[in-house]
């Protein structure tokens, strides 16, 4: 299993709007890609403004999880989430036990 999180800390005045498009993409890639095994989508109590999204995301390769960059959906994501996001980290990890 090829693992990715995911940290987007937004202002919380677009902290709804966010939440929308984020869970849309969840469910756009669990059920458009054969290979996301899981997309979990949590939230942070809001802090000095801000609002904190963590994602954790399964995918069975790390080809799998480009091909998810690729797709129609992440690609609209990506660009129409953009104007809320501050700050973006992604971190990928290669399961070991």
């Amino acid at each position: 299993m090829f693992t990715i999180t995911v940290i987007f800390t937004v202002k919380e005045a677009h902290a709804e709007d966010f939440k929308s498009l984020l869970l849309k993409q969840a469910h756009d890639s669990l059920n458009k890609e054969l290979a996301c095994r899981v997309f979990d989508v949590s939230i942070s109590t809001t802090k000095d403004g801000l609002v904190s999204f963590f994602l954790y995301e399964l995918y069975d390769t790390e080809a799998d999880f480009k091909a998810h960059l690729a797709s129609d959906h992440f690609v609209n994501f990506n660009q129409v989430s953009a104007e809320f996001v501050v700050s973006k980290v992604v971190n990928d990890w290669q399961k070991i036990a």
